[in-house]
């Protein structure tokens, strides 16, 4: 198992060398979920779901569509509201509605709410960081039923770039005990939106 890991790895890295630069960042992100989830002081998966994990081969995922990279107009909300917002267990959980993002996908436009983390924010590492999170048409088949989500940071104008190939299931995909947040109606995308994660039956 090792020896075709190392293998895969080096493939991977020959392969990383005839892409563009864009392709290059896209397969890092991957590799590098990849790794967190298969190291155990980042995984939210434990030692049995690790083995599945990793004899699986990682998580799969769509393939990579620069249509997928959207630049939408972004309008922060004068007056920060904040909101609790359903999980998948009884907790609710504190959100700022931090802005609205407006973009064209595949032909259709979509006005989307773009929130931030109370519990985030609190942290050094994460206080400019920004949550999208969306439901689409490939839920409960390709995707997650409970929809992905999106990091993102804050920017300095009224652009901001919005990579549905750096997509993510949360951790309610993979494993119980965790309490995810649910993504709100407004931020349901009309489409099967096949960029990023696909779903991968661990449990």
């Amino acid at each position: 198992m090792k020896k075709l890991l190392i293998l895969f790895l080096l493939f991977t890295s020959f392969t990383i060398h005839l892409l563009d630069d864009y392709e290059k960042e896209i397969i890092q992100y991957r590799q590098q979920l990849n790794t967190d989830y298969m190291n155990p002081e980042k995984s939210p998966l434990d030692d049995k779901l690790r083995a599945k994990f990793r004899q699986a081969g990682g998580h799969p995922f769509f393939e990579i569509e620069k249509s997928y990279r959207v630049e939408a107009k972004f309008k922060k909300h004068i007056d920060t509201l904040t909101v609790e917002i359903p999980t998948s267990s009884e907790r609710m959980a504190v959100f700022d509605k931090y802005g609205e993002a407006t973009f064209t996908l595949k032909g259709k436009e979509y006005t989307v709410t773009i929130h931030q983390s109370h519990r985030s924010r609190e942290k050094e590492a994460y206080k400019d960081w920004l949550f999208f999170m969306f439901t689409d048409l490939t839920n409960g088949e390709e995707t997650y039923g409970g929809g992905r989500y999106i990091d993102l940071r804050i920017p300095e104008g009224e652009k901001i770039i919005i990579d549905f190939n750096k997509s993510y299931h949360p951790y309610c995909a993979f494993t119980y005990g965790y309490s995810c947040p649910v993504p709100p109606r407004e931020n349901f995308m009309d489409d099967r939106i096949t960029a990023g994660i696909k779903l991968l039956e661990l449990k």
